[in-house]
C-alpha cells in the first residue's frame, strides 16, 4: 500500500490529471457484514487546475489568512491535510439534507461529507461536537434527500440545524412528506431519497464516521443536482470556455445568492449556474 494514490482526471478531452493525492492507510474503520473499510491520509497532494505561480500565491495567502485567524472552530488540520481537501473537491460533492427523527422530535440539516462505499453502503462524517451527530447516533435511521439546483440556497439556510435537538417542521419554508419506509418527513421537492440505517459509528478526530446500509432509494425527479467543488477547479473549467469571465461572473452571483440562505426565487431559476464552488460552513 506504500504506493497508493487518489487521482482526478478530466472526463473528456485529453484525459488530463488535474489532482492527486498519496495515500497512507490509517486505520481499519469498520467490519460489517464481512466487509472491511479503511481510512486513509494524505502523504502528498498535487492541483494542476492552477498555474504553479497562481497556486503558490493562493497557498501563502492560505496560510497567512489561517496564521491570523483560524476559522476552522476546533477542526485541527495541517497544511497538507487542507491542500489535499482542495484536491478532494475537484470532483463535484453532492450537498444533501438530512432528516432524522419525527415531525414531533426531529431535525433536518445539510451535509456534503459523504459517499458510496458500495455493496449497498454508504458513509458520511459529522462534527462530533455538534448535536446533530448525536441525533443521528441515537436515532439509528436517517432519510438522506438529493436537492435540486434550484433549491440550494436551502443547506446555508438550514446550517444552524446542526447546533439544534429538534426544530419546528412547521416553520421550514417547503412543504414535507414522508418517507416510504421509516416515515421521517423529507422535503416535498427532493429529488432522490435514500432511506439509511446505521449499522457502524467510530469517533475520528473532530468527527464521527458513520457506516450505514441502503434500506430504499425512491427517486422522484430527474434533473442537475446542487453540489460542491472548489473554486480552484472551477477557474479551470471557465478557461476552457468560451467567454469564461462571463460565466465566471454568472457562478459568482449564484454562490453569493445560496450563501444568502434564501429560499426559492423565479429570478434564480433564470441563472444558469453549473457548478457552485465549495463553501465550508455546511458540516461545521
Amino acid at each position: 500500500m506504500a504506493n497508493l494514490s487518489l487521482k482526478f482526471c478530466e472526463r473528456d478531452g485529453r484525459k488530463r490529471v488535474l489532482g492527486e493525492i498519496g495515500l497512507k492507510p490509517q486505520i481499519i474503520a469498520a467490519a460489517v457484514a464481512k466487509l472491511r473499510f479503511v481510512l486513509f491520509e494524505p502523504r502528498s497532494s498535487k492541483n494542476f487546475c492552477l498555474p504553479k505561480t497562481r497556486l503558490c500565491a493562493h497557498y501563502l495567502l492560505h496560510a497567512y489568512r489561517q496564521w491570523r485567524s483560524d476559522n476552522t472552530k476546533g477542526i485541527k488540520m495541517s497544511f497538507l491535510e487542507r491542500r489535499a481537501g482542495m484536491v478532494i473537491f475537484i470532483c463535484p460533492r453532492p450537498i444533501m439534507l438530512v432528516s432524522v427523527g419525527s415531525r414531533e422530535d426531529g431535525n433536518i440539516f445539510p451535509m456534503n461529507i459523504l459517499g458510496n462505499l458500495g455493496n449497498g453502503y454508504l458513509g458520511f462524517a459529522l462534527r462530533g461536537e455538534r448535536l446533530a451527530a448525536g441525533l443521528v447516533e441515537r436515532a439509528g435511521r436517517i432519510a438522506l434527500s438529493s436537492l435540486p439546483l434550484s433549491e440550494g440556497a436551502l443547506a446555508y439556510q438550514l446550517a444552524n440545524n446542526h447546533t439544534k435537538k429538534s426544530i419546528d417542521w412547521s416553520q421550514l419554508p417547503f412543504a414535507t412528506m414522508t418517507s416510504t419506509t421509516f416515515n421521517i418527513p423529507v422535503p416535498e421537492f427532493a429529488q432522490r431519497v435514500r432511506e439509511l440505517e446505521i449499522e457502524s459509528v467510530r469517533a475520528i478526530g473532530s468527527h464521527k464516521f458513520f457506516i450505514a446500509r441502503i434500506i430504499r432509494e425512491d427517486k422522484f425527479i430527474d434533473g442537475l443536482e446542487f453540489c460542491s467543488i472548489h473554486g480552484f477547479y472551477q477557474a479551470w473549467r471557465l478557461r476552457k470556455l468560451k467567454g469564461g469571465d462571463e460565466e465566471l461572473e454568472i457562478s459568482l452571483a449564484g454562490d453569493v445568492f445560496n450563501k444568502r440562505g434564501r429560499h426559492r426565487s423565479e429570478a434564480f431559476r433564470d441563472v444558469p449556474i453549473k457548478m457552485i464552488p465549495l463553501n465550508d460552513k455546511l458540516n461545521r
